[in-house]
């Protein structure tokens, strides 16, 4: 043993073969978080999917517009512009 681990194991520790120590607490919750990450991917993945769908489907659910009136205000309105013009220049 070195002078490093004589001076840190306590008295009563067992040194067992080089390279194995007993876990620390990050090492015993891997799984758990492991789980925990893959579990809010697949949620947020799957949630995801569904508001697309949810947002799709209002999409093509919506109510149609009329745009032959604003189109025809606008043309009045343009023409009503450009006769203007003219006149001006005349």
């Amino acid at each position: 043993m070195t002078e490093w681990m004589e001076r840190t194991l306590p008295a009563d520790t067992t040194v067992r073969t080089l390279g194995t120590r007993p876990p620390t607490w990050q090492e015993n919750m891997l799984p758990l978080m492991r789980r925990t990450v893959i579990g809010l991917t697949v949620f947020f993945f799957l949630a995801s999917c569904l508001q697309l769908l949810y947002l799709n489907q209002r999409l093509f659910d919506a109510p149609k517009a009329n745009v032959r009136d604003a189109l025809s205000l606008l043309s009045l309105a343009l023409n009503r512009a450009v006769r203007g013009s003219l006149q001006r220049l005349a």
